[in-house]
């Protein structure tokens, strides 16, 4: 029961045994990596087996690969026990490391705990396990904490005792039944540690704890002294205390090849952080005023509010890489960062206020462990995504098909099976008897600078007057967006290629892209269709759940911040106080979900769902804010009372928008007038829903106080004066809803308000349909006001944007009913918009109003492309984004103005403002002028689908009808051959119906050949081209030819004692002239074939020609009509030489002959006449 350390390098083994005489033992193998990352395996060993089986990766029959720590419990009752035999325990390095190895037997009744050294631990649902750990000295502050790397809760319970009475006998330890026992307890709060002050007059003190499972959970538990430093381990965070003004310390052992991360997250306080290496404790000192902080021996440091985190690059240590962080002037390159086993880096968090936080160390590009409902400030960072993985190692293979450079960062959470309802009746822990749905967050910082809201305003509204040279696309924003790939698995078929996802087909269960204005709020559950592949039941798998997160984004040389989130339905939520001070005081906007009660039964068939979701509240004042030090000033030049009054003068302002469903907003206050911690039903102190808001008294015979709210609203505000200290939230009912929280400044909220033009009344927010016409409908509705703090009038907002839904009504409707969907707030209309199918919802994301309207109190806007003769359900939604509240507050002179929104670093969060929806009717005959006009989604009054089988319908019935006169035709030409008359001779058919089909057959067959002719020039010239020859310039004259004619070249001709005349002007290339020729005689072949045709012209006997062609140009393409050119071979004497005759001219090849004119004429007996305009003769082919 005493654990043992070792150091492993990578993909190693050592090796260790225990021996197992108890038939009815729970052992529990418990390996805990201090740096560096080591795995369990573990085998058994009979007396009978002669053989000696040693664990490896592919022979084991336990095994545990969670990164950090390990633990593997086997009980009497595993298929695989044994008594009287021997556990062969295998460690082995997934990366070089140094760990504690502890085995345990339920017969154990203590765990010695290591001083300030983490031990790993896990427990089921109602089951205790004792520690125990030396406190050697009595002026140190000592911490016992217990952190939960999984779902679910533990409570510790702590007595100190003098080492002499331990050793005399057993000792009493913490019984949770027996308050006389035990004189420390986290029970009835939602802290994970136990903060003993010193000195103490307890001399050689033994800390004997008891820690009690509320439901399954892995933890950490750790007994901590504030003189000495504790470890940290790599990727794992520790819930720990520090008292204002002191300091808690730390030492993290980093990889050798890899840079390092730090971070500290508050739960309450102010927490900073100081960093060295090669110096022993960073150490700060107050001074008289609190703010005043002096701190030695330290190199790295960041002091931002509520949250800091450091980046310690292995190769450039003395380079700033967060803006945040400061570096001493002593630090050298050299030595500052000597990472390895033997070089600790030590951390320091000094408590500017009295705070309960969380810190990690971790080495950047490796897996973190997420908390359950605590926010992790993180980074990405240089990484590979591949197509093939090693599932024994993780690495891409040497082999991989394909592989990219990102930015990346991954995480892992652990989920627990539910506990059992039936292990404890006790209401302080009923909220746990929840399902295993997972809820991840993830929160960008994209922190615009320089115009880029400018110009990001311009590229969205094609603004010409707004700049946009500077144009910077910050990692996370809308211009590179962050991607969210998860994989899941039960823990013992996790293999390492499903520790890291990505975006490659096959390596993700889901895949999100997280919004930059709002972030992701992704529920992976087993009733969304969307999410059910990555849902993990650890019920049903009968042990826990691992969920594979990673972060990525395509700008591979930039890095992304970002706040990460992961939690389930029953967990506490965490909302931090925000490091950044917006100017409209805006903390927080997160989306939840309560499931309707008809789905409340779990996958593991536990019980109902609790329709209540639990968050804690940081409520300080940032004391590092020039307004928070401005007051002070203030206070300190006037009255004492501003003092006083300075923490409960503000207040938070927690808004819930529903978006469908109906919740209820309760809160208590962690002063203890609560019967518990978290508020419930029957005990609150602060209450809200959409109709009232209350605040209880807890005086003697204290009633509550309420106010009504504004008549149709579908916010759910609760009022909560700020405080040193925080609150905790329920959320009960069903649905979802969009949670904020912000403050207000000097009692002032500072948030822009959107209402409509002077009239807050309910029904100003209607909206009237002016004229419908058809598949026409004309809309009406107020112009929406920004309303600025401090100001009491609201002004008119050039850039304010109207979204306009229009939903099929039938269907908008049964879903409405059907999930109570609230359609005058935003997020109702979105869910709305995203639940219908596509065919049913038309959204115009920036209706084009009437320019005329502008700054008018009606805005008008005309829909077109309906259907006719259907419902259809319109809502508008009015939007103020970030740069028209920046351009607001800058055209607004009034001297109470309160609010700057000047983007940058001051941008104000988007306002929105929905109208009342309406539902109209479109009418039986479309608008002619519209009929054909469509938006984004929406469809006319005959689909693109319809339309374009009309257009094959119409084709297909032309072409069924010119296939039965050609077949009509060609029969009647075939009867006569058979009939013995000849078809080419002058020989009148017996009918005008007759010579009609003579006409058409014979026009058709000279159609024919000539578009043969067509082909064949145009593939002559392809095949010149491909013996490597290009085409001269064009020209807009169309007389000569090119160099080179059909598929010879000029050597190939001249070879076959062919000359080509030489063109005097520039000339358009071969395949232009032959096919202009060739187009131009088919298009007029084809044009007299049909006049003939259809006039019954039988007697004529050429389909070609209609008349003698008169002598026309090439360059006078209305001239051509009826002509054909022949090339002409002139042989060695120049003189012309009579060519074969032929019936078709375009059976001879569509081009010119150099850049001579010929013209070609036929006459009544069938003669050939050319003539040349330059020798002035004609001769007869």
């Amino acid at each position: 029961n005493v654990a043992v350390g070792g150091v492993i390098n990578k993909n190693a083994f050592n090796y260790y045994s225990f021996y197992n005489a108890d038939a009815y033992a729970e052992m529990t193998i418990m390996l805990t990596s201090i740096s560096g990352d080591a795995d369990l395996y573990i085998t058994r060993r009979r007396q009978s087996d002669a053989k000696l089986n040693l664990p490896t990766k592919t022979s084991f029959i336990w095994r545990s690969m969670f990164y950090g720590s390990d633990t593997v419990n086997i009980a009497y009752d595993d298929k695989d026990f044994c008594s009287d035999c021997e556990y062969l325990i295998g460690v082995t390095g997934y990366s070089n490391a140094t760990f504690t190895l502890t085995v345990t037997s339920k017969t154990a009744s203590i765990i010695r705990l290591r001083p300030n050294r983490p031990q790993n631990a896990a427990l089921t649902a109602g089951d205790w396990m004792y520690f125990s750990s030396d406190i050697p000295t009595t002026t140190a502050d000592v911490t016992i904490s217990a952190t939960s790397l999984s779902t679910g809760y533990v409570d510790l319970y702590v007595r100190l005792i003098n080492a002499s009475s331990l050793a005399s006998g057993h000792p009493t330890l913490p019984n949770p039944e027996d308050p006389k026992t035990y004189s420390y307890s986290t029970r009835f709060s939602e802290d994970s540690h136990v903060f003993i002050p010193g000195p103490r007059n307890e001399d050689n003190a033994i800390a004997l704890i008891t820690v009690v499972a509320l439901s399954n959970v892995r933890f950490v538990v750790m007994a901590a002294t504030s003189n000495h430093p504790v470890l940290l381990q790599l990727g794992i965070p520790q819930s720990h205390f520090v008292a204002q003004g002191g300091n808690a310390v730390f030492q993290v052992y980093p990889n050798a090849y890899d840079d390092l991360r730090v971070t500290v997250t508050a739960r309450t306080g102010d927490p900073d952080l100081f960093v060295s290496s090669g110096n022993v404790m960073p150490t700060c000192t107050a001074g008289e005023n609190s703010w005043e902080v002096t701190c030695t021996n330290y190199t790295w440091s960041s002091r931002m509010y509520s949250t800091d985190q450091i980046i310690i690059s292995r190769d450039f240590p003395c380079t700033r890489v967060l803006p945040a962080t400061y570096i001493a002037p002593t630090c050298d390159p050299d030595t500052a960062f000597v990472a390895g086993r033997h070089n600790p880096v030590f951390v320091t968090v000094y408590g500017y206020m009295a705070s309960k936080f969380s810190v990690m160390g971790a080495a950047v590009g490796q897996s973190t462990q997420l908390l359950p409902g605590q926010p992790q400030l993180s980074t990405t960072s240089v990484g590979f995504i591949c197509s093939d993985r090693s599932h024994a190692t993780g690495t891409c293979d040497s082999h991989t098909r394909y592989s990219r450079k990102v930015q990346i960062a991954y995480f892992t959470f652990q989920v627990a099976a539910s506990r059992d309802p039936s292990s404890s009746s006790s209401s302080s822990t009923s909220h746990f008897d929840m399902v295993n749905d997972v809820i991840l967050t993830v929160m960008p910082t994209c922190n615009h600078t320089g115009n880029v809201s400018d110009a990001i305003y311009a590229s969205q509204h094609r603004r010409l007057d707004i700049g946009t040279d500077t144009i910077l696309c910050e990692p996370g924003c809308a211009c590179a967006p962050l991607r969210v790939n998860v994989n899941s698995c039960p823990m013992s078929r996790c293999t390492e290629a499903d520790r890291k996802p990505s975006e490659l087909p096959g390596q993700f269960k889901l895949s999100w892209t997280v919004d930059p204005a709002t972030g992701a709020t992704i529920f992976i559950t087993a009733d969304d269709l969307a999410t059910k592949n990555a849902y993990c039941d650890p019920n049903k798998s009968d042990e826990d759940c691992l969920y594979f997160v990673s972060v990525s984004h395509e700008k591979a040389d930039d890095a992304a911040a970002f706040t990460i989130t992961a939690r389930t339905p029953s967990d506490i939520s965490l909302i931090p106080c925000d490091a950044r001070e917006y100017p409209d005081r805006i903390r927080v906007q997160t989306t939840d979900y309560i499931p309707p009660s008809s789905s409340n039964v779990n996958s593991g068939g536990l019980g109902p769902r609790h329709q209540q979701r639990f968050y804690e509240l940081c409520s300080q004042s940032n004391p590092k804010s020039e307004s928070y030090r401005r007051l002070l000033a203030e206070a300190a030049g006037g009255s004492s009372t501003a003092v006083t009054t300075l923490g409960v003068s503000e207040q938070l302002i927690v808004e819930a928008e529903q978006c469908h469903g109906h919740t209820s907003l309760y809160a208590c206050a962690d002063d203890g007038k609560c019967a518990e911690v978290l508020p419930s039903l029957q005990s609150w102190g602060y209450f809200a829903d959409h109709t009232r808001s209350c605040v209880h008294s807890f005086e003697k015979y204290g009633r509550e106080t309420c106010q009504w709210a504004p008549q149709g609203s579908n916010l759910v505000t609760l009022r909560l004066p700020q405080m040193d200290g925080n609150y905790f939230l329920m959320a009960n009912g069903t649905g979802r809803y969009t949670l904020q929280v912000r403050s207000t400044s000097r009692g002032v909220d500072m948030a822009p308000y959107l209402m409509f033009s002077g009239i807050q009344e309910f029904t100003a927010g209607e909206i009237d349909v002016l004229t419908v016409s058809g598949n026409t409908m004309t809309l009406r509705w107020r112009q929406a006001y920004v309303l600025l703090p401090g100001v009491s009038e609201p002004t008119v907002a050039e850039y304010m944007t109207y979204k306009v839904f229009i939903f099929d009504e039938n269907k908008a409707d049964a879903r409405v009913r059907k999930e109570n969907v609230v359609q005058q707030s935003t997020c109702g209309l979105e869910y709305l918009s995203t639940v219908l199918p596509t065919s049913a919802v038309t959204i115009i994301p920036n209706a084009p109003v009437a320019v005329a309207d502008r700054g008018k109190v009606f805005m008008s806007y005309t829909v077109r492309g309906l259907k006719t003769m259907t419902a259809y359900r319109i809502a508008v939604v009015a939007v103020c984004d970030s740069y028209c509240l920046s351009q607001v507050t800058k055209a607004n002179a009034s001297p109470r103005l309160k609010l700057s929104c000047n983007g940058g670093s001051n941008e104000c969060r988007a306002q929105s403002l929905a109208y009342i929806a309406k539902t109209m009717t479109t009418s039986v005959t479309p608008d002619e002028d519209h009929e054909s006009d469509t938006h984004s989604g929406g469809s006319s009054g005959m689909s693109v689908g319809g339309k374009v089988a009309l257009a094959f319908g119409i084709i297909f019935l032309v072409l069924l009808i010119v296939g039965i006169l050609l077949a009509g035709a060609y029969w009647w030409k075939s009867h006569r051959i058979l009939s013995g008359v000849d078809v080419d001779d002058n020989s009148p058919a017996s009918s005008p119906f007759g010579a009609f089909l003579d006409t058409l057959a014979n026009g058709f067959t000279r159609v024919t050949e000539m578009s043969m002719d067509v082909w064949r020039s145009l593939h002559g010239q392809v095949q010149g081209f491909r013996n490597g020859r290009s085409p001269l310039p064009t020209s807009s004259h169309h007389s000569g030819m090119d160099e080179s004619w059909g598929g010879g070249s000029r050597e190939a001709l001249q070879q076959d004692r062919t000359y080509v005349a030489p063109s005097a002007a520039a000339t358009p290339s071969a395949t232009t002239s032959g096919l202009f020729s060739g187009v131009q005689t088919f298009g007029s072949t084809v044009k007299q074939s049909w006049s003939k045709a259809t006039s019954s012209l039988g007697g004529l006997r050429n389909a070609t020609t209609g008349s003698k062609p008169s002598t026309s140009r090439r360059d006078d393409p209305a001239g051509m009509e009826g002509q054909a050119y022949l090339p002409l071979q002139v042989l060695g004497n120049g003189r012309p030489a009579a060519a074969a005759a032929t019936r078709n001219p375009m059976q001879a090849s569509p081009a010119v002959s150099g850049g001579q004119q010929f013209t070609l004429e036929e006459d009544d007996d069938e003669e050939v006449h050319v003539s040349s305009k330059a020798h002035g003769e004609k001769i007869i082919c």
